[in-house]
């Protein structure tokens, strides 16, 4: 069976790969905006540290 015959099943392949793609790209924003907060936190941390020391 060859699927470029089959419209209907490339588009829903497409689709399924489409939504796969959107969850993996939330999922990755998420951590980066958790990176960078965690990122800033030390670095004013330790501006902190160091204008007091």
């Amino acid at each position: 069976m060859q699927t470029d015959k089959i419209p209907e099943l490339d588009e829903r392949v497409w689709q399924a790969w489409i939504k796969k793609n959107e969850a993996q790209d939330k999922i990755r924003f998420a951590r980066r905006v958790k990176v960078v907060g965690l990122v800033t936190a030390f670095l004013l941390l330790g501006a902190l540290l160091v204008k007091l020391a």
